[in-house]
């Protein structure tokens, strides 16, 4: 092993991983613009379906059988959307971990 991979080993092998953290006071405002943001989709998804309801009625009630079709199509992909909505950031969480990158110290990078 050359001087220069040494060097390079060593030099990795005293970190053990490296994490990103946010700025000193910036994680409040982060966390609290987050949370507004997931209570803004829940209620587009509560508006969304009140309005989808409200089509499916008037159409039935006009007998536009295609508009009430269309109605029922749009609530059943609002549906899936939440449901993707509620699941993915756990599978986002479980595909990137915590975050931290762990130093390879074997000596093979």
């Amino acid at each position: 092993m050359s001087t220069l991979t040494n060097i390079t080993v060593t030099t990795y092998s005293n970190v053990a991983a490296v994490c990103p953290q946010a700025p000193p006071g910036a994680q409040a405002p982060v966390d609290q613009l987050t949370g507004y943001l997931l209570w803004g989709v829940i209620a587009l998804f509560i508006v969304g379906f009140a309005i989808l309801i409200g089509v499916a009625v008037g159409a039935t009630f006009f007998r536009m059988p295609h508009a009430a079709k269309g109605a029922l199509a749009g609530m059943a992909v609002l549906f899936v959307a939440a449901i993707g909505y509620f699941v993915g950031p756990e599978i986002l969480n479980v595909i990137l971990g915590s975050g931290c990158i762990d130093i390879n110290t074997s000596g093979t990078f």
